[in-house]
């Protein structure tokens, strides 16, 4: 595998097309149905090529026909980006995605509210 000459965005596409719906499309492994696919972020580019092309345990293999060797080489590139990917702002909370992040948000942001109420509250009646 050539993981360098592969395209990030390319990569990310195909990656959510043909492995996240076991991979997680943060590739940190997940649960399907009497197994439990791995995450990527410690496998090198070798293996999960090899893992693609001879499919082990329950993953089905992906031939040629169904991923080239240079989509092959993008998925890897996205699969080693997303295991750092770039943070640019906010609160990384592990990458888990903007869904759970944003509700960690709104529950920080109802206990201040709470807090402030209480304390409004107290002042109203004492």
């Amino acid at each position: 595998p050539h993981p360098e000459q592969g395209n990030v965005s390319a990569g990310m596409a195909l990656f959510r097309s043909h492995c996240s719906g076991c991979h997680q499309i943060v590739a940190e492994g997940g649960y399907v149905t009497n197994a439990v696919p791995p995450g990527l972020g410690e496998a090198t580019p070798t293996q999960i090529a090899e893992a693609v092309r001879i499919g082990p345990y329950v993953m089905p293999t992906f031939s040629q026909q169904a991923i080239s060797d240079r989509q092959l080489d993008s998925i890897i590139r996205y699969v080693r980006y997303a295991d750092h990917p770039d943070n640019r702002g906010g609160w990384a909370l592990g990458n888990i995605g903007p869904i759970p992040e944003g509700l960690v948000s709104w529950f920080i942001a109802g206990t201040v509210l709470l807090g402030v109420c209480l304390v409004i509250g107290k002042r109203l009646h004492g």
